[in-house]
This record gives structure tokens, C-alpha cells and sequence, in this order.
């Protein structure tokens, strides 16, 4: 049984991770050279997509405009 001899032990099969959508289309465009640089794209789009919808949703400084104020009911257009 001394004479039992292995060959070089070689993983048969190789794991390849896929890729997702957003990232291979990150890399399709050119924007990144590598995962890491894809990642940092994909997390800054997604922030500014947070922060707009912040934005749209609160309406960071939205005032209401003369016109608006001119028709709401029991008020008078000459006031200021």
C-alpha cells in the first residue's frame, strides 16, 4: 500500500462568480477597470438616486409661488 502514488491535485472545477447586470454593464461602458471600481460606481449611484428621490419626495425648499397663493379660497389677491 506504500506504493499508492497521487497525481498533483487540481480543483476539477473552477468557481467563476457571475456577474450581475449593473456591473457588467459598468464595465460594457468603460467606468470601471475593475469589481472594486464598479462597486464605488454602483454605491454612488444609488446614493444619488436616494438623495433625488429625497429631494422630489420632501421638496427641499420648495416655497409656495404668488400665483398659488392668489387663488386659494376666502383670501383676497391683494394681499401680501
Amino acid at each position: 500500500m506504500s506504493d499508492v502514488q497521487f497525481q498533483d491535485q487540481q480543483p476539477r472545477y473552477q468557481y467563476k462568480k457571475k456577474q450581475s447586470f449593473l456591473m457588467r454593464l459598468v464595465f460594457a461602458t468603460g467606468l470601471a477597470k475593475n469589481e472594486q471600481q464598479a462597486q464605488y460606481i454602483l454605491l454612488g449611484v444609488a446614493v444619488l438616486a436616494l438623495v433625488i428621490g429625497a429631494f422630489l419626495l420632501f421638496g427641499v425648499g420648495r416655497t409656495p409661488s404668488s400665483t398659488q397663493q392668489e387663488f386659494l379660497p376666502g383670501q383676497s389677491a391683494l394681499v401680501q
